[in-house]
Formats: structure tokens, C-alpha cells, sequence
């Protein structure tokens, strides 16, 4: 059931045969001072909770399968953002030269499967 007057994010994930939707609870208020606010969402079914860090910096730890994070407000610039595998300390997934652009809301998404990990970007305000 989606609350009137909120707004939400679904996103289907799975192996084959046995998808699920999922429902996350948006928050497209501008951030302060002309930052970028983040958020950060692991569909890869198949992977440890993650740790994310943009250029080194950590922002958010073990986020689970079908999870996302609190959002996070970051100085408005280009970034790497790196997934890490909160359990191995391996590297999932890097996005490298992402544009966060002054005062937007967005989502970063990890994809699975984990041995073929793609992510993406996505403008939510």
C-alpha cells in the first residue's frame, strides 16, 4: 500500500524464476547549501550487505539485499563510488567520474548478480 502524498521508489530484483518487488520510501526534499543528497540501495540478491564510499571516504555500511541507506548529503562534485563487500572487503562494483550535480536527490543502485555487479545513477527530485 503506498501512503497518499508520499513518494516511493519500486524496484524488482531476483534470479530468474523468482523476482520481487520492493518498496522504498522516498525523500525528494532539496538538499541544504547546494549539496547532493544520496541515497544508496543493494539489488544484487546474491551479495553480502555492502559498505559504500565516495573518493575513499565511507558513507554507508552493511546495506543489505533489497536495502537502502539513510540518505547521506555530499559536497556537489565528481566522484568515484565504490562498493564494497562489508563481510570480504572486496571490491563489488566501482563507479568511476559519476557527476553529483548542486542540489539534486539521487539513488545509487548496485545490480546483481555479485559476479557480474553493474550499478547506476538515478535522478529522484
Amino acid at each position: 500500500t503506498l501512503a497518499p502524498g508520499t513518494d516511493a521508489s519500486v524496484f524488482v530484483t531476483g534470479p530468474p524464476g523468482a523476482q520481487q518487488a520492493f518498496v522504498l520510501q522516498d525523500s525528494n526534499q532539496p538538499p541544504f547549501g547546494g549539496n547532493v543528497r544520496l541515497r544508496f540501495v543493494n539489488t544484487a540478491w546474491d551479495s553480502n550487505p555492502v559498505n559504500v564510499a565516495l573518493n575513499g571516504t565511507t558513507v554507508a555500511t552493511n546495506v543489505a539485499y533489497s536495502t537502502a541507506s539513510a540518505y547521506v548529503q555530499v559536497a556537489a562534485a565528481p566522484v568515484t563510488i565504490t562498493f564494497t563487500d562489508a563481510v570480504t572487503s572486496a571490491v563489488v562494483l566501482e563507479l568511476t567520474d559519476v557527476v553529483l550535480t548542486s542540489s539534486q536527490t539521487n539513488t545509487v543502485y548496485l545490480l546483481g548478480p555479485a559476479a557480474a555487479a553493474g550499478g547506476f545513477v538515478t535522478q529522484d527530485n
